[in-house]
């Protein structure tokens, strides 16, 4: 993992770059998603703000400028809350096999 320390709240690299992983089937709805798991046949639901990080993650950009466009696409101050909201909602996506880590 991408994680700067084991802890599970620690901030992830801010040069990390997530991507979405391949093998996800996504059946857009609205402003959220649901995401078919075709290797592990299991469904991830995402709201619209789960969607919206999900869809910034295309390997290529760092974790340090997602929040930023986040910022700008819901309009809203690019904080630390929305920071720290962004590293988790990462970090969970990590853990359910939604994205990898591209090299930094």
């Amino acid at each position: 993992m991408t994680l700067a320390a084991t802890h599970p709240e620690a901030p992830l690299k801010p040069d990390a770059r997530p991507r979405q992983r391949a093998g996800l089937r996504c059946h857009e709805l609205d402003d959220e998603a649901v995401l078919y798991d075709l290797a592990h046949h299991a469904v991830h639901y995402l709201n619209a703000t789960a969607y919206a990080v999900w869809r910034q993650c295309d390997g290529r950009t760092p974790v340090a400028k997602l929040p930023g466009r986040l910022a700008t696409h819901f309009s809203i101050a690019e904080d630390d809350s929305l920071i720290a909201d962004t590293h988790r909602a990462l970090r969970g996506m990590a853990e359910n096999g939604l994205v990898d880590w591209g090299a930094a």
